[in-house]
């Protein structure tokens, strides 16, 4: 039979021991009232609510960049996101939430849904998140958040490769008139240089050509005259901005002075690309794959 003082020395320690063990229930409803005020900021556009939930060293991994290490990364990372992708919505939910038996750790996987993305809103990505979150000061912050996408394989690349013909009914010029038609031809001669042809009849019943060579390799090209009027002496510099979309950077040849940004999104069911000029939103061309 233990002795009283014995009981009474260990008593109070399998009481301490008791109080110190974490509530994972409690660590876990309040991760997941976290993760809601996350959702309500995303479709808010409140990118800095979002990125103050990122531990100092958190990191995301998005597609195609670099590891976003920090708030502040992730930041930049959302605002660039949002200006590319102005009608996109985000949901998701979870399915399990693991909190490690020290209270200390926790894993989140559940899906997502993105919706409205691209110029045009036209594009949709869907597939499934795992988070992880870390206690910090008492707080839970997230340490890494990835996705990993479960749509279809997106566009091929060199997917403007073809000829593309301008679809007058669906396209707008503001201020006016439209051509009479256009096409553009875009041929792949390998090792990723393109040549692009563009062609038709303008506003004024004359005809109009040009022709050049091109790589997505940030190089400033040659960019002569269409004939339509357009543009002036010029260099192109092109690059791919997503698996969808193409930038096409228009500068002065003397002064460098930046004279048109154009981009061209491919549609969603590859059938259809539209042609818009940064500052001219009555100018929305589109054009049929042919």
């Amino acid at each position: 039979m233990p002795s009283l003082s014995r009981m009474l020395i260990v008593t109070p320690l399998l009481f301490l021991a008791a109080c110190s063990q974490p509530d994972l229930a409690r660590e876990e409803q309040a991760i997941r009232d976290i993760d809601a005020r996350w959702l309500k900021a995303r479709q808010l556009n409140d990118v800095a609510a979002e990125a103050a939930l990122f531990a100092n060293d958190g990191v995301a991994y998005r597609p195609n960049v670099d590891p976003l290490v920090g708030p502040a990364a992730y930041q930049a990372f959302r605002t660039k996101f949002q200006t590319d992708n102005p009608k996109g919505t985000t949901t998701w939910s979870t399915d399990a939430i693991r909190v490690a038996e020290s209270g200390e750790l926790a894993v989140q996987t559940g899906p997502y849904h993105d919706t409205a993305l691209g110029p045009n809103g036209d594009r949709e990505d869907k597939g499934r998140f795992v988070t992880v979150w870390t206690k910090v000061n008492g707080e839970w912050k997230v340490a890494h958040d990835i996705g990993s996408t479960a749509s279809p394989d997106t566009a091929p690349a060199g997917w403007e490769v073809g000829s593309w013909k301008l679809n007058l009914a669906q396209s707008k010029f503001d201020p006016g008139p439209p051509p009479l038609s256009m096409t553009l031809m875009y041929e792949d001669r390998g090792d990723g240089v393109q040549v692009y042809t563009i062609e038709g009849i303008g506003a004024n019943g004359r005809p109009f050509f040009n022709s050049y060579t091109f790589k997505y390799d940030g190089t400033q090209y040659p960019s002569p005259d269409t004939g339509i009027g357009t543009i002036g002496p010029t260099t192109n510099t092109y690059k791919r901005v997503d698996a969808f979309t193409v930038e096409i950077t228009a500068r002065e040849r003397v002064s460098q002075k930046v004279t048109q940004v154009t981009t061209r999104t491919l549609s969603q069911d590859r059938k259809s690309m539209t042609s818009r000029v940064n500052g001219r939103p009555g100018q929305v061309m589109v054009f049929d794959r042919q």
